[in-house]
């Protein structure tokens, strides 16, 4: 993303715990400005999940919890602050 000139991210979306949908999002959420993560609720306690749940509350950041069938409307994030 640096190599595009990415530097805000609007919305993350954390589809479920295992290392392969959250490993590295922790190293996002440092590099780049996340208006909104969004979860579902999970609780696991892989170092993965320590990482990221790390970098979130290191970069002030709380997850939005979400559901099967969520809209996610990037309008909304837009224009929130």
């Amino acid at each position: 993303m640096n190599a595009l000139g990415v530097k805000i991210l609007d919305a993350m979306v954390a589809t479920h715990p295992d290392a392969d949908h959250i490993g590295g999002l922790d190293d996002v959420l440092k590099a780049l400005d996340v208006k909104a993560v969004y979860a579902p609720k999970f609780s696991h306690t892989t170092e993965t999940h320590k990482d990221f749940f790390t970098a979130m509350k290191n970069e002030g950041r709380t997850i939005k919890v979400v559901t099967k069938g969520v809209i996610i409307s990037l309008m909304d994030e837009l224009f929130e602050e």
